[in-house]
């Protein structure tokens, strides 16, 4: 578990330090703009925190005290990804629809909300919440992967792939097989075993290259594969470099499902180490 005090605002990529309407959209109640994660300020400089409450729904991920034991704020600049992430999204993301602050309109976590240099938040209107959706994430006996043979070479060939694919987009920043691994349909997001909601393919797609451009990965290493018919359970442990030269850890857990000579994301679950 990481410890620390919530760093002020001036450490983030948008909010700015400065408060303005260029960083903020106009709130729906007076000029009202968060300052930090427990400081809101209207426009006569009066705390009017209780109508400001952040509008994330349905996270039940671990808020750690490296935020402050509060919810995520902005995002920190990349120290891997060379130009653009430090003037805005447009320039340095390929998803457009990031959200900046849970304090402003509805927003759900990011698939990626443990992962510090890429925004937290995505607008509820980007995501559907399927009732009573449930994936069994330990289903399947062992499958014996084995990194050093040709994937073609043994056991299932294109699930030997998708492992290793897994492994490319983080280890090398291999962005052009995550295209590999997604199909046409929606991804069902869950953290920390609880789901939260699903995503169109392409959406996931440009976060999942956002967040590993952007992510300095120490290392992503294979903890298990579970493996039942067309469907196959790939868990990896991320270890990536915090802004201060820690080393933050998450699992990633990977639900894919055959789709004719492939194997594709169908969701996706994060694990925050405590």
């Amino acid at each position: 578990m990481r410890s620390g005090s919530f760093a002020p605002a001036n450490r983030f990529v948008r909010p700015a330090a400065v408060i303005s309407t260029r960083n903020y959209p106009r709130p729906r109640y007076g000029n009202t703009y968060v300052t930090n994660n427990v400081t809101i300020i209207n426009n006569n400089y009066h705390y009017d925190a209780a109508r400001y409450q952040p509008h994330v729904a349905r996270f039940y991920g671990y808020q750690s005290p490296y935020w402050g034991n509060h919810w995520r704020y902005g995002y920190y600049p990349s120290p891997v990804l060379s130009v653009g992430v430090s003037v805005g999204v447009g320039a340095g993301f390929g998803f457009g629809f990031y959200a900046y602050t849970p304090f402003y309109a509805p927003v759900v976590a990011s698939p990626f909300y443990y992962d510090p240099y890429v925004p937290p938040y995505v607008p509820e209107a980007r995501v559907v919440v399927w009732p009573n959706y449930t994936v069994v994430w330990d289903d399947g006996p062992v499958y014996e992967y084995i990194p050093t043979r040709h994937y073609y070479e043994y056991g299932d060939p294109e699930l030997n792939y998708g492992i290793g694919a897994l492994a490319l987009i983080y280890r090398d920043r291999n962005v052009n097989v995550v295209a590999d691994l997604t199909g046409s349909g929606d991804i069902g997001i869950f953290a920390d075993g609880h789901y939260q909601y699903s995503v169109n393919s392409t959406d996931f797609r440009q976060m999942m290259v956002d967040d590993c451009r952007a992510t300095p990965t120490v290392s992503y290493d294979l903890v298990s594969v579970r493996h039942r018919g067309p469907i196959a359970i790939v868990k990896y442990r991320h270890r990536f470099r915090l802004h201060d030269g820690a080393v933050g850890v998450e699992y990633q857990t990977y639900h894919l499902t055959r789709a004719g000579d492939r194997y594709a994301i169908t969701d996706f679950m994060t694990d925050r180490v405590i």
